[in-house]
């Protein structure tokens, strides 16, 4: 997890906290809940895990850092992993982000991109970190995250930080705070979809 200090801040950062008078942040959040809703309707499954997970994890035996398909124990789920990380800002040797891997929609010129992988929890409070540009999803941008273990959860939080690193996890999509992963339910280490609007549009 990258932090950016105050003597650390990047041009990038900055900008990216600058109101944008011309976009409804609420209006972007419709969509992102409609498409969310759309993927939902199509497949509503819950992902199951073994009595045998449950109790482990449940009796804090199980490591959370090992590999996800032993924790969610399901073979071939989806998981738009990340081989070929970017360093997104050189200055900062922790800045390895994603390629714009996922479903990718289209509404009144917007792209908004649906991808698949794990949150995990860093801190205590709200935050939400993507590995974005972050001329892509500024600070304070909309990020939908639905539990793919149980799909009755869905929250939307709002971008504060970068991450995960995707050097040393591709398949690692958001981190979250502890505050947030609560009301998802999550458990740590969770199978969810994130669901967000890529302001510059697909160019990379």
């Amino acid at each position: 997890m990258t932090f950016l200090s105050i003597s650390n801040l990047t041009s990038a950062f900055a900008a990216s906290k600058e109101n944008n008078n011309n976009v409804s942040i609420k209006e972007i959040e419709k969509t992102l809940e409609k498409i969310d809703n759309d993927l939902y309707q199509k497949n509503h499954v819950n992902v199951k895990r073994s009595p045998e997970i449950l109790k482990a994890i449940q009796e804090g035996k199980l490591d959370l850092s090992k590999a996800p398909d032993s924790i969610a124990n399901i073979n071939g789920v989806r998981v738009d992993y990340e081989y070929n990380p970017i360093l997104m800002y050189p200055s900062d040797p922790y800045s390895w982000g994603r390629h714009l891997l996922g479903d990718k929609y289209y509404d009144n010129g917007n792209l908004f991109l649906v991808t698949y992988g794990y949150a995990t929890t860093y801190t205590t409070g709200e935050d939400v970190a993507v590995p974005y540009y972050w001329s892509d999803v500024r600070y304070g941008d909309p990020v939908r995250i639905r539990n793919l273990e149980n799909t009755a959860y869905v929250v939307v939080g709002y971008r504060s930080d970068f991450g995960p690193n995707q050097r040393v996890c591709g398949d690692h999509i958001v981190d979250l705070g502890y505050s947030i992963n609560s009301r998802l339910h999550g458990n740590g280490h969770l199978y969810c979809r994130t669901c967000l609007w890529i302001r510059g549009g697909e160019h990379y």
